[in-house]
């Protein structure tokens, strides 16, 4: 998570908790989904670094 700001990240962290219910599977899924919208909108640019 640390291509991405620091804020965002804890607000998708957040919603996929409150989405899980505190069920660790569930909230791994909610966070990865997350985190595959985000790169669909808004692709990373630190691919420049690599």
């Amino acid at each position: 998570a640390s291509k991405w700001p620091l804020q965002l990240s804890t607000r998708i962290e957040e919603q996929a908790f409150e989405k899980s219910r505190g069920i660790k599977t569930n909230y791994l899924k909610f966070v990865q989904a997350y985190f595959q919208q985000i790169q669909k909108l808004k692709p990373p640019t630190t691919h420049k670094l690599v």
